[in-house]
């Protein structure tokens, strides 16, 4: 494993560099947590309660909170929920996004593989879960829940909160610690089950891009990706739209290449399948540290070359991973590739001053509303 922070900032390099200095295996044993005459409440929203289970006492049981993400009993109403007497097994709040369908969805998945599961099983336990914003859970995502060797289609999302007579929670193999995500060996079992699910593909393209512009067309959130994409086209890397291949071929793809691009963020999380020492670039698309990707970068041993291509300036101040994103080319890029590439400066660029909504923008849009309303009087004077 390797590291470049020649094309980043000084303070981009000192978010990450400190991060990437301590190990985030995790080996220690995993166990199960009993609480009777308990409850699993579902999502609120990431600052108040991403859905948890709660005590008999009405106390969350803090399970999977991290920096952005809460588990608090306030926000439930005990006198409105729906009763069930089962007992069951929580798999965890599983987040509806594809990156995260190999990293945080798959932290309590590797109890379903223990006798000690089976025999509950045959007990009559059944299982339950939560999801981001309470969405069903994405074909992409089940799918590679499907290559792990774990099937949900009998387990339930909860959506109310629902009483149980037991709540078996399993310890996380994937958790938030303070230095970034860590992986314990449980969660290596599942990574090995997915890859050895893949089969081997003939096809190599050996520089691949993979783009969120399919994903992001027409979003405020994420701005200039078009840009980057060209210039990683002329470096010789084919662009890949992961919307149009299926999960599977995404990762045979991964696996298969020498060099790999993608913007920080669920996208690059793919670089989890490739093969030892492949030259990854992550373009960053605001100043922070992806913690997932710092656990990725070493767990699958890349050498990696971070590029800060952004000019993120409304970027969430507490939570900057949030965006919005402005990408754009600077001189960052222009070091990567080794020459000047032809380009406006971003402040002169509209969409930056749609994305920052400056005094020019706002000038524009107020001059558009009146020209509007003068032709809107106009054409009603003459009727």
């Amino acid at each position: 494993m390797g590291y470049s922070f020649e094309y980043t900032s000084a303070r981009l390099k000192g978010i990450i560099e400190p991060i990437i200095q301590s190990s985030h295996r995790l080996d220690i044993p995993l166990g199960i947590r009993k609480f009777s005459d308990a409850y699993v409440a579902p999502f609120v929203g990431w600052e108040k309660s991403i859905g948890c289970v709660i005590d008999k006492e009405g106390q969350a049981i803090k399970d999977s909170e991290c920096l952005e993400w809460k588990e608090n009993e306030v926000f439930y109403d005990f006198n409105d929920c729906d009763n069930e007497q089962k007992k069951v097994v929580f798999l965890g709040f599983l987040l509806t996004i594809f990156g995260h369908s190999y990293t945080d969805d798959l932290r309590k998945l590797w109890f379903l593989k223990t006798k000690e599961c089976q025999t509950l099983v045959k007990k009559g336990y059944t299982f339950v879960y939560t999801t981001s914003w309470n969405n069903p859970i994405p074909e992409a995502v089940m799918a590679i829940f499907l290559l792990a060797g774990i099937d949900l289609i009998n387990a339930k999302h909860i959506t109310r909160l629902t009483h149980f007579d037991e709540i078996i929670i399993p310890d996380n193999s994937y958790r938030a610690t303070d230095i970034g995500r860590v992986y314990c060996p449980e969660f290596t079992s599942l990574i090995n089950n997915i890859k050895s699910s893949v089969p081997d593909s003939c096809v190599s393209i050996p520089k691949v891009y993979f783009t969120r512009t399919k994903f992001t067309n027409g979003s405020k959130k994420e701005i200039g990706e078009r840009k980057i994409e060209r210039v990683f086209h002329k470096l010789g890397y084919e662009i890949i739209i992961p919307e149009e291949h299926p999960v599977v071929e995404q990762i045979q793809i991964v696996r298969n290449c020498d060099y790999f691009a993608a913007t920080e963020g669920s996208i690059s999380h793919l670089s989890l399948f490739c093969k030892p020492k492949t030259n990854v670039v992550i373009l960053n698309k605001a100043n922070y540290v992806n913690f997932h990707q710092v656990m990725i970068n070493e767990y699958a041993d890349l050498n990696v070359t971070y590029i800060e291509a952004h000019h993120s300036s409304k970027a969430n101040k507490k939570y900057p991973w949030w965006g919005p994103f402005y990408l754009c080319i600077n001189k960052y890029l222009e070091r990567y590739v080794g020459h000047y590439i032809p380009h406006l400066p971003y402040w002169i660029c509209f969409s930056y001053w749609e994305y920052s909504r400056n005094l020019i923008y706002r000038c524009y849009n107020r001059s558009k509303k009146v020209l509007r309303e003068a032709i809107h009087f106009h054409n009603h004077s003459h009727i």
